[in-house]
């Protein structure tokens, strides 16, 4: 038995299609195609319900119900085949549709991603101009701050400077007759020393005259014995030459050594005219000094004139108008002693004290603790000015160090430091470096920065060796000059 088909219609409504798919209902466009399609379909259904009709009277006049029915299921067959094939291509449209909403959807998202970065790259540049704006403030208010804080300490210091200015003037009232006469006894000695360091310096000349005058005799005598050997030692020339070439740099040496000490005497000479002009303003003083003591009522009267000899470093000298190279008599800080040392006022714009000085080996430099504490040598040549002075000094004040070297063959290299110190005894001497510049590198450092003083009978470095010996001569071995010059 054959079931008949039944034709069962959906009703179509704006959400049956859509509301499952969770898509908006389409627009008029959709609406018109799909009502074109219905009438279509009706039309094909009314064509083929005709057709149908049409058979099953031929059919019935040809005979058989049978096959009327049999044609209608084939019929009915072929309807539903397209029905499903119309509702494919349907579902087919509405899944592009859908593929393509999802599509914009994610385009849609994709834009208000990119939105949302742009916002907050937006945020982030704010934030920093307003950090860049807040820093600016800060730095601002700083600076403020630190002027505020240096206008208090000059107030405080113009006060101090005021009272030490009155405690001063009264002490030189009292002082003015002692100070003249031991100023007259200093100046005597000093006079007496220019004069031994002068002598000093002639004999040197002298010395080295003939030195060079033996160096010129040899020479002319290696020359001689060239010419005879010229046609026998043709190896041998060239050895002599390096020799001959040898001499003659050693001449020029001696030759600059020798102009060198002429200056030393020109300013030892202009030394003695400054000191006996100094001594001469010092007898009118005391003699007028003298007058006034002998007039009771002209005591009041008298204002006392002293003149500053001695200074703290020689960067004080040259600031006071003795732009010559020289010894110096410096004031140990916060004493009354003095210590003579040589103040380079040439190199660098002048005013450097120097501490350390080596040129032909003359001094020994291989001392005990004491000596390298008090100091050693003669100013005027190689000598060490002293650990204890120089400890003084670099703590009072910042003070830069300048190390120049020269060797045999006249290349020169210098290290310059931008701070330099030394502790005191109980801390060893210890060296204290920062700031290292110049052509030498490190190999010309006096020692390595937070390093103990050394010496013979006093071995305080790291090393299980012992450098000072090693060295010949405390840490301190290879330089020509060290020099120091207050920063600031």
């Amino acid at each position: 038995m054959e079931l008949p088909s039944a034709n069962i219609k959906v009703p179509e409504t704006k959400e049956t299609t859509h509301s499952l798919l969770g898509v908006p209902a389409p627009g008029k466009k959709q609406k018109k195609k799909k009502k074109k399609k219905k009438k279509k379909r009706k039309k094909e259904r009314k064509g083929e319900r005709e057709k149908g009709r049409k058979g099953e009277r031929e059919k019935g006049r040809k005979g058989g119900e049978r096959e009327r029915e049999r044609e209608e299921k084939e019929r009915e067959k072929e309807r539903e085949k397209e029905r499903e094939k119309e509702r494919e291509k349907e579902r087919e449209t509405e899944r592009k549709r859908e593929r393509e909403r999802q599509r914009e959807r994610e385009r849609e998202r994709e834009r208000k991603r990119e939105r949302k970065r742009e916002r907050k790259r937006e945020r982030k540049r704010e934030r920093e101009k307003e950090r860049k704006k807040e820093r600016k403030k800060e730095k601002e208010r700083k600076k403020e701050r630190k002027k505020r804080k240096k206008e208090k300490k000059e107030k405080k210091e113009r006060k101090k400077e005021r009272k030490k200015e009155k405690k001063e003037k009264k002490e030189k009232k009292e002082k003015a007759i002692s100070n003249v006469l031991n100023q007259t006894t200093r100046l005597e000695l000093q006079l007496l020393e220019h004069s031994l360091s002068t002598n000093k310096l002639e004999r040197q000349i002298s010395d080295q005259t003939n030195e060079i005058t033996k160096l010129q005799e040899k020479n002319s005598f290696l020359e001689k014995r060239v010419l005879e050997m010229e046609d026998k030692h043709t190896l041998q020339l060239k050895s002599i030459k390096d020799e001959k070439d040898q001499l003659q740099v050693l001449v020029a040496r001696q030759n600059s050594i020798i102009e060198e000490l002429e200056k030393q005497l020109v300013t030892a000479t202009v030394n003695n005219s400054v000191l006996q002009k100094q001594q001469h303003d010092l007898m009118e003083t005391v003699h007028n000094l003298l007058t006034m003591i002998s007039t009771p009522n002209s005591k009041n009267n008298f204002i006392a004139k002293e003149e500053q000899i001695s200074f703290k470093d020689c960067a004080e000298a040259f600031k006071s108008g003795l732009t010559t190279s020289g010894i110096y008599t410096l004031t140990v800080p916060n004493t009354a002693q003095e210590k003579k040392a040589y103040c380079d006022m040439e190199t660098g714009g002048g005013g450097w004290t120097v501490i350390q000085r080596r040129e032909d080996g003359s001094v020994d430099f291989h001392r005990t603790w004491k000596e390298y504490k008090m100091g050693f040598g003669d100013p005027a040549g190689e000598y060490w000015l002293g650990n204890e002075f120089v400890s003084q000094l670099t703590n009072q004040k910042r003070y830069v160090l300048k190390i120049h070297l020269k060797d045999w063959e006249g290349n020169e290299a210098y290290s310059l430091y931008d701070h330099f110190s030394l502790a005191n005894e109980e801390l060893k001497y210890r060296i204290y470096l920062k700031g290292l510049t110049g052509t030498a590198g490190k190999i010309s450092s006096i020692s390595q920065p937070g390093n103990d003083f050394s010496t013979k009978d006093a071995d305080n470095d790291k090393c299980i060796c012992k450098c000072s010996q090693m060295l010949t001569g405390a840490q301190v071995a290879r330089q020509k000059t060290a020099s120091v010059y207050p920063k600031g």
